[in-house]
């Protein structure tokens, strides 16, 4: 960017599309760029302004662009997760699941979060190769804003999570590698996760820090099922896709035993995710869910 007839000066960015403003400081510049493909260079050129005598021309070049979700509750965009190698599978981690993860953080000069990890967990809890074991609800590694990418992602899935200021201040890790007033980025791969209550018995030390799996997992299923529902109408769309796959899991966790009722509470449960991640603009999950829902009952195909 510069005045047309100067020297240009270039950079390479990677930010989201409505930083691009503040960050270029042109408040077309999300206009600009939204109107180009991945691999296009063009330049534009807007009235006389940042000193400039005459026109003020940008030249961009778009190198790629990303797919960027907003986890955050109230859509404020203050956590975005970017995948950056998908995962395997449609299973997502439920409450009280056990993970195997790698965190690091860009914003961090080592780019690695193992040293304050094993200091919080004991060293036994990471591996030779710096793979972290932790339950998604100890608050000790894991934050709000952590727990949200982490019930969001698949086995093998390697994402970028930012964060604003405010959100990094409440994760364990991730508080210390604050600095200036940008957002502080995290790195997430979730190597792979079980489910105790289907997978294994839990341990004194994980069943102390997640909370006790209810005495009849299809009631506790409904209950999150019904959460859910509150959340969707809400509008509170991400939550509520989180409850219902929880709650999936959860009935999961049963077994067969439940015949007509589990069978029902799980085709509801699959229809409810179908809208649910339609909503939060995930087509090839809502298409996964709706699959499974009619392999569930072939009767239930809606228009």
């Amino acid at each position: 960017a510069g005045c047309v007839g100067e020297e240009q000066r270039y950079e390479r960015l990677e930010l989201p599309l409505h930083q691009a403003g503040s960050v270029l400081g042109l408040d077309a510049a999300p206009l600009a760029i939204g109107s180009m493909r991945a691999g296009e260079r063009a330049a534009f050129f807007v009235a006389a302004g940042g000193g400039c005598p005459g026109p003020l021309g940008l030249e961009l070049h778009l190198h790629a662009v990303a797919e960027v979700e907003d986890l955050s509750s109230d859509g404020g965009r203050s956590v975005l997760k970017r995948v950056l190698s998908p995962g395997k599978g449609r299973e997502t981690p439920a409450r009280g699941a056990t993970l195997t993860v790698r965190l690091g953080s860009p914003s961090l000069a080592n780019a690695s979060l193992v040293p304050a990890a094993a200091a919080a967990l004991g060293g036994d809890a990471v591996g030779r190769d710096g793979a972290l074991s932790v339950g998604i609800d100890d608050g000790r590694v894991v934050g709000d804003a952590l727990r949200l990418a982490l019930h969001s992602m698949r086995r093998g899935e390697l994402a970028r999570v930012s964060l604003s200021q405010e959100q990094a201040a409440l994760e364990p890790l991730l508080a210390p590698s604050r600095g200036g007033g940008g957002p502080v980025q995290a790195q997430v791969e979730l190597i792979s996760f079980r489910h105790q209550a289907r997978d294994a018995a839990p341990s004194a030390a994980s069943a102390a820090a997640a909370a006790a799996p209810p005495a009849d997992p299809l009631a506790g299923a409904a209950s999150l099922k019904e959460e859910g529902n509150s959340l969707f109408s809400a509008g509170r769309t991400k939550e509520a896709c989180a409850a219902y796959a929880r709650a999936l899991g959860m009935a999961a966790s049963g077994g067969g035993g439940g015949g007509d009722a589990s069978r029902a509470l799980t085709l509801a449960l699959r229809n409810n995710l179908a809208g649910c991640e339609l909503k939060a603009d995930r087509p090839a999950d809502a298409l996964s869910h709706a699959d499974e829902a009619l392999l569930l009952s072939p009767g239930a195909a809606k228009p």
